[in-house]
């Protein structure tokens, strides 16, 4: 076999290798990934130089059809689905909340200071001023900032049954 396909193939398969370690092990996009692209670029630039454009071209189509062919398949695949978010976050960010000053809620979680507080049938994304407010606390809105809200413990009760002060610290 000759020296130039054995580069070739070792560049295409290092490429391939270090994308995947870029997509399974190491999350976000950096050394891994740039170098895995950065051998592929250079496999089927020496596919090029040294077998004719026939070849060159043969290389680049192969790498494309396999990279779309994962991006299209890895993320309906088992392992994928508990990778790939599903679901579009265009309708999540509906702008300024609908909430207003006073209004009563019940922190979801741990407030250290932000977290999840429901008013109603209605989720919120909350934030206090510093303070820790354990889950399960009642909670009143202080402060509307367009889509920021804040809340602190509620002097309240519910049903009769008091709340749980918060305890300082985290």
């Amino acid at each position: 076999m000759s020296d130039h396909i054995v580069i070739v193939a070792s560049l295409l398969v290092a490429g391939y290798l270090l994308m995947a370690m870029e997509v399974f092990v190491i999350p976000g996009f950096g050394v891994s990934g740039i170098g895995g692209l950065l051998c592929l670029g250079a496999g089927c630039w020496l596919a090029f130089g040294w077998f004719g454009p026939l070849y060159g071209a043969v290389a680049v189509i192969l790498v494309v059809a396999t990279t779309t062919a994962f991006m299209i398949w890895f993320p309906r695949s088992r392992y994928g689905r508990d990778v790939v978010h599903e679901q579009s976050l265009a309708g999540a960010y509906a702008g300024d909340s609908n909430l207003t000053v006073g209004q009563i809620g019940q922190a979801e979680s741990d407030l250290r200071p932000a977290g999840i507080a429901r008013f109603g049938e209605q989720r919120e994304s909350v934030v206090t001023e510093g303070d820790y407010i354990p889950a399960d606390s009642l909670v009143s809105v202080i402060e509307v900032r367009g889509s920021q809200v804040v809340v602190e413990f509620a002097q309240k009760t519910t049903k009769g049954v008091p709340h749980k002060e918060p305890q300082g610290g985290s």
